[in-house]
């Protein structure tokens, strides 16, 4: 849509807010959430897709449904991610934290883990992928996912904007999303009812 040479950088997720400031990056489109900790320190364009927090077990194992069943138990999430941040706030939850979301899964499959919350995406392609995983409870909220760049960028921030809303308009979005996520669209705001991130940190009193 904007027509702008791409140079792909692969970073560590906990690191991308720090490259964004110093200007090692110009723009996150690794699926980062807008949340009202992270505006204070990055911009944000419109979101180009939803995906919502979920427990995963393995199977056979006690079901986790509810942070009063994960209370002692060791749970594993990607680092710096607001599934860390969510199940840290809840506090007695044995929060172990790991470079991304899919490593994971090796100890979630070899008993070292009771569980993982993670995006429900990617726990359905691991489930797809082989892994010995089921869905356990509900999701404890939404995220809706954007570019993100530093702060004061406004005119890069509203291309980065229009290209999102133009592909939400004429469809080519949903049609990505459908290819790769076997016929699922991502790209619509979850149900009502579920609340989103921010929502359910205030309902913990952060």
């Amino acid at each position: 849509v904007l027509g702008i040479p791409v140079k792909m950088v692969t970073a560590n997720w906990d690191s991308i807010p720090t490259g964004l400031n110093v200007d090692r990056f110009d723009v996150s489109i690794g699926s980062m959430t807008i949340t009202k900790d992270r505006e204070k320190v990055l911009s944000f364009s419109a979101p180009y897709y939803y995906t919502q927090a979920q427990t995963i077990v393995k199977q056979g194992s006690p079901t986790l449904t509810s942070l009063k069943s994960m209370k002692g138990k060791a749970i594993g999430v990607g680092t710096q991610t607001t599934y860390f941040y969510y199940l840290t706030a809840a506090k007695g939850i044995n929060v172990k934290s790991y470079d991304t979301d899919a490593h994971t899964f090796p100890d979630l499959k070899n008993g070292r883990l009771n569980g993982v919350v993670t995006a429900d995406l990617t726990a359905a392609q691991a489930i797809s992928s082989g892994y010995p995983f089921v869905f356990s409870g509900t999701a404890f909220y939404y995220e809706p996912l954007a570019f993100a760049t530093k702060k004061g960028e406004s005119d890069w921030q509203s291309l980065l904007s229009y290209a999102v809303t133009t592909m939400h308009s004429h469809g080519s979005l949903t049609t990505m999303a459908k290819k790769w996520y076997h016929g699922f669209d991502p790209t619509q705001t979850p149900k009502a009812g579920t609340p989103t991130y921010d929502q359910a940190m205030a309902s913990l009193g952060k």
